[in-house]
């Protein structure tokens, strides 16, 4: 009996340990967990913090970004088939992502507004713009073709988030073959423009550009003088608005919100210049383009004051 009651006690403080290991093992696990797991904005990923928030920024919710996955080097290799586009004629372009270092790993990308990778294709001298998407292909490389409108040299981004590790742009440039078009100078300010029987305007709401602080402006589209509101979405915004500087150097991506049938946007600048935007938008099934050019000056931290505050995500690359 004492014996019994020996093995009894043994059993039950041996299943005590091990209840107690356990709780140990699976605390340890989601301190570990939490510590590889941090917040970021899709569109800033220089924006992080510990917890759920939102971007300071542009005001998206942050999402989850793993530690390890976030520290590691992407490469989104671009080849080009033939390898010397000509001007007219179809190149194709194949983007293949990859890990630096570990060329075999697979790496697979997430669906930012509906795409894996957003590419934006422009000439040097941002006369001319185009917004693509890559398909994926069996071999893992996303593809898709581009006919360049003349020769000379174009500037490509290509935006892309591989899963867990946050959002990446990655800048190239092609020389294209055949007779170049006579460069365009963009030194004015442009905000109005009409595209395909629309007036389109870009709208600051300070009534200026101005670097170190939020920048908050509306789009306009009216057709013969009335507000158009029957904006159809695309990549799953109501429009899409690109801007790049004057050097072809910086890119940004803004998402603007619809409000009371008006589109609301805001974005910042990290320098000084001249600037093209590119906003697409989509009525009855068909696509426009309109182009602008913004003079950005040098401002003072907090200087637009309220007008900073707006809707929208812009999200930047260099």
């Amino acid at each position: 009996m004492k014996s019994y009651l020996f093995m009894a006690a043994a059993a039950l403080l041996l299943l005590a340990s091990a209840c107690k290991h356990e709780m140990k093992t699976d605390a340890a696990a989601q301190a570990g967990e939490a510590e590889a797991t941090s917040y970021a904005c899709p569109m800033h990923p220089e924006v992080t913090s510990n917890k759920p928030g939102e971007c300071s920024k542009c005001g998206m919710d942050l999402k989850p970004v793993d530690a390890k996955a976030a520290s590691v080097e992407y490469d989104l290799h671009l080849a080009f088939t033939p390898e010397a586009p000509e001007a007219g004629k179809p190149t194709k372009l194949a983007f293949l992502p990859k890990i630096k270092g570990n060329d075999a790993a697979q790496v697979p990308l997430d669906e930012v507004h509906e795409k894996k990778i957003h590419v934006i294709v422009v000439s040097k001298d941002l006369g001319w713009y185009d917004h693509i998407h890559p398909e994926f292909q069996a071999d893992g490389s996303y593809t898709i073709d581009e006919t360049f409108p003349g020769g000379g040299e174009y500037v490509i981004f290509a935006d892309y988030t591989p899963s867990g590790a946050g959002n990446r742009v990655q800048r190239y440039t092609v020389n294209v073959g055949g007779s170049p078009k006579k460069p365009e100078a963009f030194t004015t300010q442009s905000l109005t423009t009409k595209t395909d029987g629309y007036d389109v305007k870009l709208v600051p709401a300070a009534g200026k550009f101005l670097t170190n602080n939020m920048n908050h402006l509306g789009v306009e589209v009216s057709e013969k003088g009335k507000p158009v509101a029957n904006f159809e979405n695309i990549m799953g915004a109501k429009g899409h608005l690109v801007i790049i500087s004057g050097d072809g150097q910086k890119y940004l991506h803004v998402h603007p919100d619809e409000v009371e049938g008006k589109l609301d946007l805001h974005t910042s600048f990290e320098q000084p210049g001249f600037y093209r935007a590119f906003f697409q938008f989509q009525t009855n099934g068909k696509l426009h383009t309109s182009y602008f050019t913004l003079d950005v000056k040098e401002g003072k931290p907090g200087e637009i004051g309220e007008h900073a505050e707006g809707q929208g995500s812009d999200h930047e690359g260099h």
